[in-house]
């Protein structure tokens, strides 16, 4: 209260006030009525062992509602991961039902996809930066303008899945490689480290490394038992990413596991040397090809960030589908 208007109200004066009107209410309502504004105890305990998931920073974690104090009238939550909190019945009530709307809620697009959305002759670059699990709507985050927040049908017709979006992501790779004058672009560089890795690790004796001669590696059959079409080495395939022909992470994929195909389906023994040093290429090559996958998405959100070929806007052309 302003001075010279209203009194101060000393504080021991309204504590014993307080205390003195909580006591008269005690005395006036019969002991076997529960006030409105109580709960009870079976409302409060029925969240006691549930799951609960809730945001910290970037990164969700999971845990339980361990216990209840009636005294403090809050609750215990214990975390995965060994942490503790104490939460209000308001915060675990929201939190375990948002928990449990996830459970019934498939998010059909990840964090981290790409997002293009073309005005006029200008192609705007986002991507998916969280999703709500309990209003089931996407945080869509584009570098130099504010996010937006989009339900699932929304959001659709501008995420760029499988194909569409390795093929966006080759096309923005060459795009940035051109300004900075680079012979190869990023993606190309990742497919030849994890193929020098591939023929490092995994195919010492060199069986895979340069295409199969029939007359030279004595096996004058092996177009009859492997068509020529599929025919493939680890050569061709470094060829193909040189040239610019092989520009998916998946079709990489494709041809690598081709090689080891054809090996086991000529040598068809398992104790067959050509045929254990297939699998051998495949149980190598498949985790880094799956790693570069990861760090091929996780650069290209960040040459999105970092891009400089327009102040704000990511790209410039006389039609969108060039890009």
């Amino acid at each position: 209260k302003k001075e010279g208007k209203y009194d101060l109200i000393q504080k021991d004066h309204f504590e014993r006030n307080a205390e003195a009107s909580l006591n008269a209410v005690k005395n006036v309502l019969p002991h076997n009525i529960t006030p409105l504004f109580a709960e009870s105890n079976q409302e409060v305990q029925k969240y006691v062992g549930d799951r609960i998931k809730k945001l910290f920073g970037e990164t969700y974690y999971e845990g339980i509602v361990a216990s209840y104090d009636s005294e403090l009238e809050e609750y215990l939550i214990t975390y995965d991961d060994g942490d503790t909190e104490h939460m209000v019945l308001d915060n675990v009530e929201r939190i375990v039902d948002a928990y449990k709307d996830n459970t019934s809620y498939r998010s059909h697009f990840d964090v981290g996809m790409v997002v293009k959305r073309a005005a006029g002759n200008t192609v705007y670059l986002g991507y998916v930066k969280s999703v709500c699990i309990r209003t089931k709507t996407y945080e869509i985050a584009y570098p130099g303008y504010k996010s937006e927040f989009l339900y699932e049908e929304e959001v659709k017709p501008f995420i760029l899945k499988e194909s569409a979006a390795e093929d966006f992501a080759f096309r923005f790779a060459s795009e940035v490689s051109k300004v900075q004058g680079a012979k190869l672009n990023w993606i190309q560089d990742m497919l030849l480290q994890t193929l020098r890795k591939i023929r490092k690790k995994g195919d010492k004796n060199e069986w895979f490394r340069h295409p199969v001669d029939p007359v030279k590696d004595e096996c004058e059959n092996y177009f009859d038992i492997v068509p020529q079409v599929e025919v493939m080495d680890l050569e061709t395939v470094e060829n193909r990413i040189q040239t610019g022909t092989l520009k998916r992470v998946s079709d990489f994929k494709k041809l690598v596991r081709q090689i080891v195909v054809n090996a086991k389906k000529y040598n068809t023994q398992s104790n067959h040397e050509v045929h254990i040093a297939a699998v051998t290429l495949w149980t190598i090559a498949a985790p880094l090809i799956e790693e570069m996958q990861k760090r091929v998405e996780k650069r290209l959100i960040g040459k999105i960030h970092r891009s400089s070929l327009g102040k704000g806007v990511y790209f410039y052309s006389a039609s969108v589908d060039n890009i």
